[in-house]
């Protein structure tokens, strides 16, 4: 009689048996685009705007973007000829600032060309900033900076970038006695390297820009004869004594 713990010689033990054939390989996205054109192999030229779409579609099907699809989707926009920063800051606000895009595409961008943050850019460079090396940074606000919430946080993120531009075109228009640039100029922690700056300030304000030594341009909005007669004294000092560089009052 054979044993009951005999295995036959013609069976073969379950973790010995072959994997499936069948076993599915991982999706890519190129690998997509080749199967839905005639030719098979995918010009990424001819499709960047389908790939920012697909940028954008992760955001809206996946809670969190996976990295693997992430970086593929940015090495082939790459490939598809996207190179100037405001294209991928423009990816950064389709695809709701997500990490694991900003981490992708952090390194992409030329920080060697001066980052110009408008008003529907905020959010996106509060993101970036953050994780690129050292660059110029230009702001130009034209709508009211209370409007825009993330605008203190872009000032905060600014601490390791030289900001050589800071336009605040509302307070400079719409300038009234109860708002001021003031707190947004303190929110700069480093303005040694402002050349350029537009608002609406106090003497307290003025004073703020005494640091700003390569200041050359710098548009003061009046409100009225008191306003004038309380920034003149402070104006004064910090204009003779302090800004050697400045062409423009």
């Amino acid at each position: 009689a054979t044993p009951a713990s005999a295995t036959p010689a013609s069976a073969t033990p379950a973790s010995a048996t072959p994997a499936s054939s069948t076993t599915a390989s991982p999706v890519s996205v190129k690998g997509v685009l080749e199967k839905s054109i005639r030719s098979g192999v995918a010009d990424m030229n001819k499709y960047q705007n389908v790939l920012i779409h697909v940028a954008g579609l992760l955001h809206l099907v996946l809670d969190q973007i996976p990295e693997t699809p992430a970086r593929e989707v940015v090495q082939l926009l790459q490939e598809s000829g996207m190179r100037d920063n405001d294209q991928w800051l423009e990816l950064l606000d389709n695809t709701n600032m997500s990490p694991v895009i900003v981490k992708q595409i952090s390194h992409l961008l030329n920080t060697e060309k001066t980052i110009e943050v408008s008003d529907e850019r905020v959010r996106s460079c509060v993101a970036l900033l953050p994780h690129l090396s050292s660059c110029k940074v230009e702001i130009n606000i034209l709508d009211d900076p209370g409007d825009l919430p993330h605008l203190p946080d872009l000032l905060a993120a600014l601490t390791h970038h030289h900001c050589t531009q800071l336009l605040l075109w509302h307070h400079y228009y719409n300038a009234d006695t109860t708002t001021t640039s003031d707190n947004l100029l303190e929110l700069l922690q480093d303005r040694r390297h402002l050349e350029d700056f537009m608002g609406c300030l106090t003497g307290g304000g003025v004073r703020l820009l005494e640091e700003c030594n390569k200041l050359r341009d710098f548009h003061l909005a009046v409100v009225s004869d008191y306003h004038a007669g309380c920034l003149l004294p402070q104006l004064h000092h910090t204009v003779t004594s302090t800004l050697p560089q400045l062409k423009r009052l």
